[in-house]
Parts: C-alpha cells; structure tokens; sequence
C-alpha cells in the first residue's frame, strides 16, 4: 500500500510542477513562434513530464513529525508558506519535506493512501481499454475511404493507415478544398504521423490525473497540424485550405478534437500565412532547460 501513497505524492507533485512548466513555455513560445518551435518546446515538457519519476522521485514515507502540529501545517500550507520555513517555526526539525509530503500531512496518510489507490487502478484501467483499442483497430490499407459515421477528415489506424472522409464534405466542400483536405492527410502519411497520434492517445489517459498534460499534448498535436497544413498548402495553395479548415471547424464545432477548436483553427490560418510566424532555435534550445527544471 505504499505504493499507492507514493503513487498519489507524484501525481501532486507533477501537477504543480508541470503548471509551473507550461506557463514557462508560453512565455518562451509568445504569439508567434513557427510550428517548428513550438513542437521542440512542447515535446521537451511532454519528456520532462515522463521522466519526473526519475528526476524528483517521492518517497514512499514520509518524514517523522509531530501529527500535534497538523492543523498549524496545514494553514501554512494554505498561505504558500516554503516547507523548511513551516519545519523551522513548528519545531519539525530540518529535513525537507516535498509537495507531496505536504499534501499528506494536509490531508492524512489514510486518506491519501487510498487515494491513490482509486487514482492508480483508474488510470491502469483506462490505459489497458485505450491500448485494447488501439490493438482492435490497427487500420487498412484502403487508401482514401468514404465514412458515414466519420466526424471529420483523419488518418485511422496505427499500423496500416488510411484516410477517412466523412461524406457530407461532398455537399459542404468545394472540389479544391476536398483535394487541400486530402492533401494535409496525405501529408500525415508521408511523415507518420499516425505512430505518433496513436502514442498521444495513450498519454491522455493521463489527463484527468495530470491537468496541465492536456495542454502540453494540445500543443503538440496543434503543432503537428500547422506542419502538415504547411506541406498542403505547398501543393494545392493556401487560399482552398484556409477555406477548408473554416468550413470544417463550423461542421466539428461539437468535436473534441484539439485540431478544429476556434483557437486552433486560428492559429492554423496564421501559420498559413508567410512571414507572420517565425522559427526560433534559439527558443526552442533554451526550452531545454525544463527537461532539468524542479519548480516546486
């Protein structure tokens, strides 16, 4: 049962780490970093996030204290206070505690002991469907298929990949923006990126643990499709695209899909745009100060 208290420590401590690591990345990105950029920044925290086991592991105890002092701790927690001042003014002694060993004395050891047991049979729970999913449909290799029950324009299936065409595209779509359509899928092929989207859809299962992971998988992904939008419109124009990514975030404006929210389709179009976003090494080398960063 340790390992379920140590469990739920890491996940705190991620949590607030990886906050800390997101907004760092925003201001490093700004408004208008290029595509390439900002897929190295976010795949950087992505690694970052993976490794932090290992970088800043928890115990799986905590240190000795006096419980008599809990609530005291517990305000000081609540007002920010630095663990080694809390440990100095309530007479814990000196060795250091965690943000995870905070949140325990917070909370209580039982408490968050089962927790974490909840938390970790969940998330097993989720990444054995997703990866019975994945395992059930690994594609064919039909080239471009036609779907009824498509919810919009993809690349399904990890292994043997195909494109998939909701057919209502063929009442909403211009000829030229079908072909920029299946020319941005196309390019999803040539650079395999259906390997790298079904590995993302695993990640998620972490997301309702570790909040700010969704936001670093959505840069990740949005970062992928400004490429791939890129390499289409090198091919059929970017004036049929930009037309195509409009009509398709009003025909998708129910769908979860990171790729065709109002801000994404935004950021789209601007990356469509030549000059206005720009690529930056020296921002995307700097971004690798995170992978080392212990912010809390």
């Amino acid at each position: 049962m340790n390992s379920c208290l140590w469990f739920f420590k890491q996940v705190v401590h991620v949590n607030l780490n990886l906050s800390v690591l997101v907004l760092l990345a925003w201001l490093l990105l700004g408004k208008k970093s290029g595509p390439k950029t900002s897929l190295f920044v976010w795949c950087t925290v992505a690694l970052r996030f993976l490794i932090d086991p290992f970088l800043c592991p928890e115990n799986e105890m905590i240190p000795p204290v006096n419980f008599a002092d809990q609530g005291s701790l517990s305000l000081g927690v609540g007002l920010g206070l630095q663990s080694q001042t809390l440990l100095c003014h309530l007479g814990l002694g000196t060795e250091s505690l965690s943000v995870g060993d905070l949140a325990v004395l917070s909370l209580g050891e039982e408490l968050c002991r089962n927790l974490g047991a909840v938390m970790l049979s969940i998330l097993l729970f989720v990444i054995l469907a997703r990866l019975l999913q994945l395992l059930a449909n690994p594609g064919t290799r039909q080239g471009l298929v036609w779907c009824e029950r498509a919810g919009g324009p993809c690349v399904r299936g990890w292994l043997t990949p195909s494109i998939v065409l909701p057919y209502r595209l063929l009442k909403e779509l211009e000829p030229a923006e079908i072909e920029a359509v299946v020319a941005h899928e196309k390019a999803h092929l040539r650079a395999g990126d259906h390997r790298l989207f079904a590995l993302l859809y695993l990640l998620r299962s972490w997301c309702w643990l570790v909040w700010p992971l969704k936001i670093v998988l959505d840069g990740v992904e949005l970062s992928i499709e400004q490429l791939r939008d890129k390499e289409a419109s090198q091919e059929v124009g970017p004036t049929s695209l930009g037309r195509a990514l409009v009509k398709l975030a009003s025909l998708n404006s129910d769908s979860r899909s990171p790729a065709f929210t109002g801000s994404a389709v935004m950021a789209r179009l601007q990356a469509l745009r030549p000059g206005l976003l720009k690529e930056s090494w020296p921002v995307a080398l700097t971004s690798l100060m995170l992978l080392k960063a212990v912010i809390l």
